[in-house]
């Protein structure tokens, strides 16, 4: 799974990644802090997809041919559907597995229109040792930020009041090296592919193949265990832990 994450750019330098026109980057995305320690329920910057007219970026406008653009947002992390009662489910749902998402019918809805990237600089996972749990932190290797394969979803209170963007990380089996730290990860997209998983208007049965696509170059290594306190946050998190630094 994937459970904590950083990420510390500028919303400018991530929307020239993601080919985001610096207009469509939403006011919570542009007053974004750098975190080093993103946790469940936190909001996150999301990239997605949706006709020009349409603040929420949710797709099926009225319009017979809208004009789709890509937008820099920020959605909570842990996916409430809409049929939820409340808010509290989405701390079980951080992550949704790439070989159920299109049935499980907390995802299924998502899948097929609502589909975001969720960027990261590193995320964090935790390898199981003898004696305990060993933090490892695990960036890309030959490219920027990772593009993490997400979903969003829109859940409003049952008394009225603003609708709220919540996401999910899609998960996949991890292979490898990285297979020796924890068995899943998280589904790392290829820059030309962006678009394709972006599209309000493909269909699931047109984008799974996305999730199952080879895993991308990285690079891991084992950090202080300071990472698993949330109350922790700064670019320290991610030096390597002397001890095992020479681990991957």
């Amino acid at each position: 799974m994937c459970g904590r994450y950083a990420d510390f750019k500028a919303s400018d330098e991530l929307a020239a990644l993601f080919a985001v026109d610096p207009a469509w980057i939403s006011e919570s995305a542009a007053a974004h802090r750098p975190n080093w320690n993103v946790a469940p329920t936190r909001d996150v910057r999301v990239v997605v997809s949706g006709p020009a007219d349409d603040p929420g970026a949710v797709s099926g406008s009225s319009s017979p041919a809208p004009m789709y653009v890509r937008r820099l947002n920020t959605a909570r992390w842990g996916l409430v559907p809409a049929w939820s009662a409340d808010l509290s489910i989405g701390a079980r749902m951080i992550n949704a597995r790439a070989e159920t998402v299109a049935t499980k019918r907390s995802f299924k809805a998502a899948a097929n229109k609502r589909r975001c990237i969720i960027p990261a600089d590193a995320y964090y996972e935790w390898q199981r040792r003898e004696g305990g749990k060993v933090p490892f932190a695990i960036a890309p290797a030959g490219a920027a930020v990772f593009a993490f394969a997400g979903l969003y979803e829109f859940w409003s209170p049952r008394g009225g009041g603003p609708a709220i963007a919540t996401c999910t990380i899609i998960t996949t089996a991890a292979a490898g090296d990285l297979a020796r730290i924890h068995d899943r990860r998280p589904v790392m997209l290829a820059g030309g592919d962006y678009g394709r998983w972006l599209d309000p208007t493909r269909a699931f049965l047109d984008v799974e193949p996305l999730l199952h696509t080879p895993q991308p170059p990285v690079r891991s290594w084992r950090v202080s265990p300071l990472v698993g306190n949330v109350r922790n946050n700064g670019p320290e998190l991610l030096r390597p832990d002397p001890p095992l630094a020479r681990d991957h």
